[in-house]
């Protein structure tokens, strides 16, 4: 008898995922500078300065459009977000609540699917009283790559050098793509300025995030010696005693993010899929049967004659698989192809899959050196640290598009003539070039051409795919995280080599 499979882990909700997905939950798609526009306050006030009240309507329809929002406030020195604020409406012909008409936000991330509610005041969109001075972006890098240690600046006078004079709000909204980075948790100031307004200028949205960079620049800035910023709030926002009214008002919301934490959605989606699951087991078996016929009849078609009968036996045994006919398509399409074409029917088998994975963005361009790997199942290192072999991340870095095709045009006209290549072109165009990320997203780009490759000769039903798209995710999750850690080691050699370190374990992994 089979064991019980286990049961499914539940889902947990995040909205560093939520965030992350830019197609779905970024309307505005890197156009920030609409969304901006109301926080960033000129020093002396003009007929186009929204009141607060104007600010606070604006931020209650964004809910009711579903567009997603988040706010910075500054308390106990450092810088929370707050996320999803919205309207608890007075109910028409309902008993009043002691909810009616006050604005709620949701506190950093969730925990294990719950949220931290709090009362969102309308005076945090009020401006600031004074003009703030603070240090110029210019004058902010030059103190800190000068000051490690250093976290506040200031109190500076009027007239010193490097300084200017700005106005902001007692909060700021945060575009859609910088939310992640601020989700691990309350960040001090200065890792504020070094992760976010860095990202912000390597995207080049300076201009439009400039309310954004200056809220930064004031939360940097002291208003006296010795004092906290001026932008930072004497008290905390704070939590209501929710009822049970309140609660669902948040869940609601939750619902509408993360449709997996809606039971009742869940359960009608289950039924549905119930109700034809016997209608598609018998479809797929029809043409699996099909499948199975049309390639018994292709005797040109068997992989044998690329591999041989060990190969042949090994693959079949790694792919958990009775027979030829049930691997993957590519080693059907590699062994009945010209050499002159393989390459590039490789090439076409991770397209394919990039798309149906909705990763035509991502950099995958297959070299010979993959190719002669997976004809000749070479899929484990020779050694531990011999990162030139095996199926395994160092093997697919994002190389030069130029070099990569010229390699890939190479060795088609190499082997598209009658005669044997010349061993010496031959050696050039096989070699193999892994590489070392330099970042985490690098690192994570590695990750995800191992998957597809994977997908193409096991199949995304096989386990040892599975385990890995279950790992890519997880990494994902805790991209952020792990950045924060990486910024957290001694700076040179041991945060650069950080990334690497994270794909040299699963690199042993998949080959050990």
């Amino acid at each position: 008898m089979m064991p019980a499979a286990p049961p499914a882990a539940p889902f947990r909700a995040s909205y560093v995922d939520y965030f992350a997905d830019a197609s779905s939950h970024d309307p505005f798609q890197g156009e920030y500078a609409a969304a901006m526009a109301p926080y960033d306050v000129p020093l002396q006030n003009n007929p186009t300065t929204l009141a607060p009240e104007q600010i606070r309507t604006l931020v209650i329809g964004a809910r009711a459009q579903r567009v997603p929002t988040a706010f910075l406030l500054m308390h106990e020195g450092l810088l929370h977000i707050y996320l999803q604020a919205d309207k608890f409406h007075s109910r028409l012909g309902l008993p009043a609540t002691p909810w009616d008409d006050l604005i709620f936000a949701q506190k950093g991330d969730l925990h294990r699917n719950q949220a931290v509610m709090i009362e969102w005041k309308s005076d945090y969109f009020h401006q600031l009283n004074q003009q703030l001075l603070v240090p110029s972006a210019a004058t902010i890098d030059t103190v800190f790559a000068a000051q490690p240690e250093a976290d506040l600046l200031g109190h500076y006078v009027p007239g010193e050098a490097g300084t200017e004079l700005i106005k902001v709000r007692r909060t700021c909204f945060v575009p859609p793509r910088y939310v992640p980075l601020f989700l691990a948790g309350p960040i001090k100031p200065r890792e504020a300025w070094e992760r976010v307004r860095g990202q912000i200028v390597t995207d080049g949205h300076a201009v439009a995030c400039h309310a954004l960079i200056k809220f930064l620049q004031a939360a940097l800035t002291r208003a006296a010696v010795g004092d906290a910023p001026a932008l930072s709030l004497v008290e905390a926002p704070v939590a209501p005693l929710a009822d049970t009214l309140l609660l669902d008002h948040r869940q609601r919301i939750l619902d509408e993010d993360f449709p997996q934490l809606n039971h009742q959605l869940v359960g009608l989606q289950q039924n549905q899929i119930a109700a034809s699951l016997g209608e598609l087991v018998r479809d797929n078996r029809a043409a699996r049967e099909s499948e199975r016929a049309d390639r018994a009849r292709d005797k040109d078609k068997d992989p044998q004659e690329m591999l041989g009968d060990v190969g042949l036996q090994k693959i079949i045994r790694w792919s958990h698989v009775e027979t030829s006919a049930d691997l993957q398509p590519i080693w059907k399409d590699l062994a009945k192809a010209k050499k002159s074409q393989q390459l590039a029917i490789l090439q076409w088998a991770v397209d394919k899959v990039k798309d149906e994975l909705g990763e035509k963005e991502l950099q995958f361009i297959v070299s010979p050196a993959h190719l002669e790997m997976v004809k000749n199942l070479r899929f484990t290192m020779l050694t531990p640290n011999h990162v030139a072999t095996g199926l395994q991340p160092f093997q697919f870095p994002e190389e030069a598009l130029d070099g990569s095709i010229n390699a890939q045009a190479m060795y088609e006209a190499l082997y598209a003539g009658t005669s044997a290549p010349p061993m010496a072109d031959l050696s050039i165009v096989m070699q193999a070039k892994p590489g070392a990320p330099k970042a985490l997203y690098q690192a994570r780009h590695q990750v995800r051409r191992v998957y597809i490759m994977l997908v193409v000769m096991l199949g995304e039903e096989h386990r040892l795919s599975r385990a890995y798209e279950r790992f890519y995710h997880r990494f994902l999750s805790a991209e952020a995280d792990l950045h924060r850690h990486q910024q957290g080691l001694p700076s040179g050699q041991s945060q650069l080599l950080f990334p690497t370190k994270i794909l040299k374990r699963t690199a042993i992994d998949l080959s050990y």
